[in-house]
């Protein structure tokens, strides 16, 4: 799966590997919705949400962006802000 932002890659040719990539937006809401959504999409796809994980610097600035979003999806949100 490629999605359409050059810098942004996903290839998961085996489901053993830990692809990383790196989501862009301009809003830290928008990167959270793109987060999210790419989650979800891993999920349907058959990968299981204990294998997911959404990162950040620091994730407090997107606490209330992640949590709508996942919301937003239907999806169980769990942050560990340590």
């Amino acid at each position: 799966m490629t999605d359409q932002h050059p810098h942004t890659q996903l290839e998961t040719k085996s489901l053993n590997s830990q692809p990383t990539i790196e989501l862009v937006g301009q809003t830290r809401q928008q990167e959270a919705r793109i987060a999210v959504g790419t989650a979800v999409g891993l999920i349907e796809k058959g990968v299981s949400p204990s294998d997911i994980t959404i990162t950040a610097v620091d994730v407090d600035p997107y606490e209330e962006f992640l949590e709508r979003a996942a919301k937003r999806y239907g999806v169980a949100c769990r942050l560990d802000t340590a």
